[in-house]
């Protein structure tokens, strides 16, 4: 994930906050108390056979659904810029497994998350089209679709592995100012 960085700074020079990378890119940092925006860049993997076991790759292991349910991610809006993380399987009682699933129920107002394997170059140009957007004060959902309309148009990644991989959930509202 050699862009992995880029976005994390991106993110940090538009909205402030604490830049966790390489071994501080870990669960403990995940025990600070929220912010405006969680930003999540790693490698991620949806486990088809056991759902929750998908897990986010950290410095210090795997991070799987379970291990938010413990936690406060009361954040305004958690991207997980990984590989699958939208993905989720359907339990005998209708609730749906996986690594969103964890993040929601912990307290995260919107949630960024993408449903099949990404670019990493071009997810890079999605984050940055779209941090710039909710930067300006639009809505998430906006945000996104000018993510992806630039993708598409702009950037020239026509096909829709590229743009149409990452899914909003939750609330859309713009980011409040003041967090």
């Amino acid at each position: 994930m050699p862009h992995a960085l880029a976005e994390a700074q991106m993110v940090q020079q538009l909205f402030g906050g604490t830049l966790c990378v390489e071994e501080s890119a870990n669960r403990a940092a995940l025990q600070a108390a929220p912010t405006q925006i969680l930003h999540i860049a790693t490698h991620g993997e949806h486990r088809l056979d056991q759902p929750d076991l998908s897990y986010l790759q950290l410095a210090d292991g795997q991070l799987y659904a379970d291990d938010t349910l413990q936690q406060d991610m009361s954040y305004e809006l958690v991207t997980l810029s990984a590989c699958e993380t939208g993905r989720a399987n359907v339990a005998a009682s209708d609730e749906l497994i996986g690594l969103g699933r964890g993040f929601l129920y912990a307290g995260a107002g919107a949630l960024l998350v993408s449903l099949w394997q990404v670019a990493d170059t071009s997810t890079l140009s999605f984050m940055e089209q779209m941090y710039k957007a909710l930067h300006r004060g639009i809505s998430k959902s906006a945000a996104v679709r000018e993510a992806q309309q630039y993708i598409l148009s702009e950037a020239g990644w026509q096909h829709p592995a590229f743009w149409g991989a990452f899914q909003l959930i939750g609330n859309d509202d713009p980011l409040s100012s003041g967090r």
